[in-house]
């Protein structure tokens, strides 16, 4: 009799292959997942960081020139108008006509600026609204803008959810000098990813909307004022 040998897989060792075959596929799946979400994170989180460091050096820009008033210095006197000046949303509504976000305030400071091909000296106003729009969790985007006069607003920092604003005087021996601090916040991370899935940071697993996760901002300028 002869015999014959067959090599080969058996439906056992086939099965258990294909098991495993599948756990591993599964585990790249996931890694390729969980870093494809932490690379995102990481965009979104250095990009509020971005838009942070250019809210600071704007406002505070705008804040040290407030007040000035060079393009009208053909006039014998200085304009009484107040040159920095803080609204609630009451104020802001009944006094500017501007609707902003229940529960952040309005930064209006006067000074000479380009506008329509001319410089002139108009109050300018900060503030946070909406934008009318939603993000991809359904929930609805505020923005801080940036306001000349009656004309139209203009979108600066998409994604603001928080602006105060705390005016104080310093006393100065040679000079009046007026600080302006703000208080701003950028959006949770939660309103743009589109799961809930928690992410390592830190040495922590932390959930989205985690308050960590905001990007919080304090400024403070200082404008001197001649005596």
């Amino acid at each position: 009799m002869i015999h014959k040998n067959y090599f080969g897989f058996s439906l056992i060792e086939f099965m258990i292959a294909l098991s495993i075959g599948s756990l591993l596929c599964v585990g790249i799946f996931n890694l390729f997942n969980t870093m494809q979400n932490l690379h995102q994170r990481q965009m979104i989180i250095s990009h509020e960081q971005e838009d942070s460091r250019f809210i600071s050096l704007f406002l505070t820009e705008k804040i040290q020139m407030a007040g000035n008033w060079s393009c009208i210095a053909k006039l014998k006197k200085q304009p009484r108008s107040i040159v920095i000046r803080r609204f609630t949303k009451n104020q802001a509504d009944s006094k500017l006509n501007i609707d902003i976000k229940s529960g952040t305030e309005l930064l209006q400071m006067h000074e000479c600026v380009r506008f329509q091909d001319k410089k002139q000296y108009l109050p300018i106003a900060f503030y946070i609204a909406s934008t009318f729009r939603v993000s991809s969790m359904g929930k609805h985007i505020d923005a801080l803008f940036y306001q000349i006069d009656n004309h139209p607003r203009e979108e600066l920092v998409t994604g603001m959810t928080n602006f105060r604003i705390t005016l104080y005087r310093v006393l100065h021996q040679k000079r009046n000098i007026r600080a302006v601090r703000i208080d701003f916040l950028l959006t949770s991370i939660d309103d743009v990813l589109k799961n809930k899935q928690s992410y390592w940071f830190e040495r922590k697993w932390r959930n989205p909307n985690d308050f960590a996760l905001y990007q919080p901002g304090i400024l403070y300028a200082v404008r001197r004022m001649e005596m």
